[in-house]
């Protein structure tokens, strides 16, 4: 069904499965967003996830971001 395999590739790293930035940004949403099911996500657990996936430190805009994509569901 999919041949391309550049879809392919975009698909696994929208999905985070890819050992990319955006793969790794992609996951690390992905888990938080699981996470926020249950409990609040603040800036801190989005720093010490970041570093934990390699991401290493994130500016201020970096994190608004991602807090504001976690909660959009």
């Amino acid at each position: 069904m999919f041949d391309n395999p550049a879809f392919m590739l975009y698909a696994m790293e929208c999905e985070g499965d890819v050992d990319t930035y955006t793969g790794k940004r992609n996951k690390l949403i992905k888990n938080l967003r699981q996470r926020a099911q249950w409990a609040p996500i603040t800036e801190s657990d989005v720093c010490g996830e970041a570093i934990a996936a390699g991401l290493g430190i994130l500016t201020a805009e970096e994190i608004n971001n991602i807090l504001n994509e976690v909660s959009v569901y």
